[in-house]
């Protein structure tokens, strides 16, 4: 009866070993990164210095996937469907991870479309990236039936001029879809296109909004590793009451296998 009840316990601290391990994951390996609050992370084409060229500014307080370390000076993101390449000296400075507030897809958050939708020219050029080449589309579009559905991002040329990177609907019989093309701030009409207005993304709020705790360093390979002002950002705490109940757990069941093992049996009577 006494190697039952020991095996038995056994099983259940391998069980609670395993759970506390499955919490620690879950707070601690999130592929997702968002870009600190006045901030902006540029984006690149290819992972070598000699030919980066930019293909769009993520926005202060947006979220990307992190998808791979590419090699010392460069990992692969993506962010909206659009996938490319980052500097790690970047990513460590200017951006932080995400946590389980943000959800289950926590880069997809485009911002409001609603002051897109006026334009001060009458035709609308689109410019599209490929190659590292910028290219308009061959005829721009009447804006009066242009309707912009969503905004990610921008490009800011050597001159400083801001390309917004958007998705929108050509009003023409069925609606034709014309998605990731960059159009230029200066052709909406109103002043709120820039890049100062963007709002902060909700899943920054949502964080931020009950994340109080002290800053905790981290490298970028790691599960810990956090960006902030100072290559560090406050680390999530919502699995530590967790943590400590499964400590306690263990340590009460290490104790009693260790009584029920050197406990002297009871000879029975008659012998």
């Amino acid at each position: 009866m006494k190697k039952v009840i020991i095996i038995a316990m056994l099983l259940s601290l391998l069980c609670v070993c395993g759970m506390s391990a499955g919490v620690c994951y879950a707070e601690e390996s999130s592929t997702y990164y968002y870009v600190n609050s006045g901030k902006e992370l540029t984006v690149y084409s290819s992972p070598q210095i000699g030919s980066n060229s930019t293909i769009m500014q993520i926005p202060s307080t947006y979220a990307f996937k992190y998808v791979k370390e590419e090699n010392n000076t460069f990992v692969e993101i993506e962010y909206n469907g659009c996938k490319g390449y980052v500097l790690v000296s970047d990513l460590s400075s200017s951006c932080a991870q995400v946590n389980a507030k943000w959800g289950n897809n926590p880069y997809a958050y485009a911002f409001n479309a609603t002051d897109f939708n006026a334009f001060n020219v009458d035709n609308v050029t689109a410019y599209y990236y490929d190659n590292n080449v910028w290219t308009a589309e061959s005829n721009s579009t009447p804006a009066s039936l242009i309707t912009v559905k969503n905004v990610y991002g921008y490009y800011k040329d050597n001159n400083q001029e801001v390309y917004f990177l958007i998705d929108f609907v050509i009003n023409v019989a069925n609606g034709i879809d014309m998605e990731k093309r960059y159009v230029k701030a200066s052709d909406f009409s109103t002043s709120k296109v820039n890049v100062s207005n963007i709002p902060q993304s909700e899943g920054y709020k949502a964080q931020t909004a009950t994340d109080n705790n002290p800053p905790t360093s981290g490298n970028i390979n790691s599960g810990d590793h956090n960006g902030g002002n100072n290559g560090t950002t406050p680390k999530d705490t919502s699995n530590s009451f967790e943590r400590y109940i499964l400590i306690a757990v263990i340590a009460v069941l290490c104790v009693v296998i260790i009584i029920l093992i050197f406990a002297p049996t009871k000879k029975r009577r008659g012998q």
